[in-house]
């Protein structure tokens, strides 16, 4: 049974960054041509991201420093993880989780990826041929991306947030399950900034958002198929399981994130990963959360207050 929670639980924070990008993947797939190959350049990939980090500024009012990225083919992301995690010691965090699923995390539908160990931004040059008809759209697209992923990197390399994989890995397979619910939570945390944040980003810069799933697309998501075999039905229904989750993560997270961001900005978000843990309940109903805020606050300014007496 420790075993069986150890995929879902390095899913719930692997997948973290992906579906965003996925999912403009597939709809974008389906509907265009491939680009010739060789289109696209580091060079580009650099501006797009420079954009973004521009956007993020102005439009969400989130401020970060040029974060490192790279423009790799799914076989070079995989060599290159592989390398990096061999430099790293036992007990190394997020990396010995997330290179558990690297097979996933680089798949055939992820475009772009923060990885908070390395604080690198690996964008898939391989989906970005398949996605993008022409240049123009390639902007689009990895401009979106870009943004949610780089909400990711501020909010790991700011706020200090990300949770570490390492120990909750190390909880479950001691039969300890207890961190899932928050994890669950801080997830959706954490998605539901990138993904606001990155909509305002697009909004400022004129640019489509990425689709959001909707609490119907939650429910009859069906992402992997056993194809008959009673023990890859089981698979799949474990998967499809997580997925429902991943996509919760992100239309909870957005609302919360939303209505935070409306009420105070960006410094109100600082403000909400200033008092965490976050719960269901107030996950799922902001003013709880507010009405928790504020008699944190006023506990904290009775506090500072200087003493009365003689």
């Amino acid at each position: 049974m420790r075993c069986a929670l150890l995929i879902p639980t390095v899913l719930l924070v692997a997948m973290g960054c992906g579906p965003a990008g996925t999912a403009t993947a597939q709809q974008a797939e389906a509907a265009a041509p491939a680009a010739d190959e060789g289109s696209f350049s580091q060079d580009f990939v650099l501006r797009t991201c420079e954009e973004a980090r521009v956007a993020l500024d102005k439009g969400a009012g989130i401020r970060l420093q040029p974060v490192p990225a790279v423009l790799l083919t799914a076989e070079q992301a995989l060599a290159r993880r592989k390398a990096y995690a061999a430099t790293l010691t036992e007990g190394s965090g997020v990396t010995k989780g997330m290179d558990l699923m690297a097979d996933l995390v680089f798949s055939s539908t992820m475009l772009g990826r923060y990885l908070p160990d390395e604080k690198v931004l690996y964008i898939l040059d391989d989906v970005l041929q398949r996605t993008a008809p022409d240049a123009r759209r390639a902007r689009e697209v990895l401009f979106a991306v870009v943004a949610h992923e780089l909400v990711h990197a501020h909010d790991d390399q700011v706020y200090g947030v990300f949770p570490d994989l390492n120990v909750v890995l190390s909880e479950v397979a001691n039969g300890d399950s207890t961190q899932l619910v928050p994890l669950q939570t801080l997830m959706s945390l954490l998605e539901g900034h990138a993904t606001w944040a990155s909509e305002l980003a697009c909004r400022q810069a004129g640019i489509p958002p990425l689709p959001e799933p909707t609490m119907d697309e939650v429910r009859d998501a069906e992402q992997f198929d056993g194809g008959g075999n009673p023990l890859l039905e089981g698979l799949a229904a474990a998967g499809n399981a997580v997925a429902r989750l991943k996509m919760l993560q992100y239309v909870q997270g957005r609302e919360f994130c939303r209505r935070a961001m409306n009420f105070g900005g960006e410094a109100f978000m600082k403000e909400v990963f200033a008092h965490l843990p976050l719960s269901d309940d107030e996950l799922a109903d902001f003013e709880l959360f507010k009405q928790r805020w504020a008699q944190a606050k006023e506990a904290e300014m009775e506090a500072a207050e200087p003493g009365t007496g003689s």
